[in-house]
């Protein structure tokens, strides 16, 4: 009988190497999607003679936000297709579809979002979806009492009855729209194999995640003095088909360059059990599927690209029209005596 492979374990290096690796794979594209949210967000540079206002027409915001009413409603309907011609079956499809639609109330309720409607507009300015989840958060349920650690049944009973009562309450799942800037999946398979998140976070927000954190930078010893809650660091979250783990890096002068110098387990690394990596990642529909993440991942932005900026340009052009000529003018004359 053949024995199992036995499996290596996974390190901080083997992780940092892939996160390298899949930076310099997804560098155009992500170049392309910081373009993409600043001129959703009103907020791109354009070249503009001393003296001019930029202008900033709110085109792009309302081509995603139009787009988005029209993608995302705020009760979207499942359809399960029915496994036959049967009465039962049509009953199995039913309940499905009413379980998925309340799971899909029940994972609104549990953010401070709507998901649907965030993983649209997201996809519109980026050219990519991705979600996260479903994951279960344990702290929503607490933990389950043991009968044979009570001396009182009536306390038991009591006890287990609360908790009973808190599973039906609270949902213990979290799925979650996640800003596709700041993704970093497998090249060979987009995600299915392995997924890096890696974005700025304070260092405050981290230990309110993970107490056992000690607040230290990679190569800080127990004698240095943790973070302050407000510091800005590099975080980093792995997750592979089996494995995930959460990394701290230095900042630096981008992303590159905050890792490259080490990283620190903020938890150690460990089994998830999910069996996949627990992300969701899709196209647009924009792009094209040539193999390049910058011409499958297209915004919507991506016909526009040279009509936006000509745009702005326009309306600060007839801004500084209006200031240097008309508006001059009336003061020349509020200030001549005539």
């Amino acid at each position: 009988m053949a024995r199992k492979k036995k499996k290596e374990a996974l390190t901080v290096e083997d992780i940092l190497e892939k996160f390298r690796d899949a930076e310099t794979y997804w560098k155009p594209l992500h170049g392309q999607m910081e373009r993409g949210h600043k001129i959703f967000n009103l907020k791109l540079e354009v070249e503009a003679p001393k003296g001019y206002n930029v202008i900033d027409p709110g085109t792009g915001n309302t081509i995603v936000m139009t787009a988005a009413d029209h993608i995302a409603g705020d009760a979207p309907k499942v359809q399960v297709p029915e496994a036959g011609l049967s009465k039962r079956a049509q009953e199995r499809s039913e309940a499905l579809e009413k379980g998925f639609e309340a799971a899909l109330y029940r994972f609104e309720r549990a953010q401070n979002e709507i998901v649907q409607r965030t993983l649209a507009i997201n996809g519109l300015w980026s050219g990519m979806l991705v979600s996260q989840g479903p994951l279960f958060d344990p702290d929503a349920w607490g933990l389950e009492p043991v009968e044979s650690e009570y001396e009182d049944a009536e306390a038991y009973t009591s006890d287990k009855d609360e908790y009973e009562i808190g599973k039906r309450l609270n949902w213990p799942f979290l799925w979650k729209a996640v800003d596709p800037r700041y993704v970093y999946p497998d090249p060979g398979t987009t995600g299915r194999e392995w997924v890096i998140v890696s974005y700025e976070r304070t260092a405050g927000s981290i230990k309110a995640q993970w107490s056992s954190w000690d607040m230290r930078l990679p190569g800080a010893s127990d004698q240095d003095k943790p973070l302050p809650a407000g510091s800005k660091i590099q975080w980093l979250e792995f997750w592979s088909k089996a494995k995930r783990a959460y990394l701290v890096g230095h900042v630096g002068s981008g992303s590159q360059s905050s890792f490259w110098g080490g990283a620190k387990e903020v938890d150690l690394i460990r089994d998830h059990r999910y069996g996949k990596p627990p992300f969701q990642i899709r196209s647009a529909g924009y792009g094209n599927d040539s193999g390049l993440p910058e011409e499958r991942f297209r915004s919507i932005f991506f016909a526009a690209e040279s009509l936006i900026p000509a745009e702005i340009r326009a309306y600060s052009h007839r801004d500084a029209l209006i200031r240097n000529t008309a508006w001059t003018q009336m003061l020349t004359l509020i200030g001549s005596g005539f």
